[in-house]
């Protein structure tokens, strides 16, 4: 005898808020308080996350934004807060996805 078994898997739901973030104007070499971006789990099981910065590098150029707290587990019903840094050494507009 076979059993026939159908199941339709899915991952952890996990939303995003907010989509964007704006520093506005940033002085050259002046520290602006961070920005944080929530990660909620909005499901029943543990979510891994790592998040990263993307977008072009400019050579000889130190990336005016960092993040801490990129990556590790949420729990179910649980957030995240990803952080997210900006510091200009330079003169220069930035963007970054």
């Amino acid at each position: 005898h076979y059993i026939s078994v159908t199941a339709r898997i899915t991952g952890p739901n996990i939303v995003v808020q907010p989509q964007s973030i704006d520093f506005g104007t940033v002085d050259v070499l002046t520290e602006k308080p961070y920005k944080p971006i929530v990660l909620a789990n909005h499901s029943p099981i543990p979510a891994h996350f790592s998040c990263r910065l993307t977008g072009r590098q400019i050579p000889n150029v130190v990336h005016p934004f960092t993040l801490t707290d990129f990556e590790g587990v949420i729990l179910p019903g649980a957030v995240a807060n990803v952080k997210v840094h900006v510091y200009l050494d330079e003169a220069m507009k930035f963007t970054d996805e």
